[in-house]
């Protein structure tokens, strides 16, 4: 078994080299796709119509953001991303992964 460490700050350093119009591109293409994901697997989901996706400058570099409100207002984006246990109902939900496969696809 290999081990690959992957730089954290390889997208500023690229755009450092490059120019921030390649991470743009980039970004724009994921939001595109994460677009897509989260119209197909939050089809039936109650926060379907609160999923917001925008492409934020940051220095040289873009971030795609995702976004979704809860029923309260409050930011619930990462339960919907990696699951949550509903206490409710008892069970665990599982995540919809929907930036992660946008960013590396699947």
């Amino acid at each position: 078994m290999g081990y690959v460490r992957i730089d954290p700050h390889i997208g500023t350093k690229v755009a450092d080299r490059f120019g921030p119009r390649i991470t743009r591109d980039h970004a724009n293409r994921i939001q595109a796709r994460a677009k897509a994901l989260a119209d197909a697997r939050a089809k039936h989901s109650s926060v379907a119509d609160r999923i917001d996706l925008s492409v934020h400058h940051h220095g040289t570099d873009h971030r795609v953001v995702l976004s979704v409100r809860g029923r309260d207002g409050s930011q619930i984006a990462s339960f919907l991303e990696w699951g949550y246990h509903n206490v409710r109902a008892d069970r665990d939900m599982p995540g919809l992964h929907i930036m992660r496969d946008a960013a590396f696809g699947g």
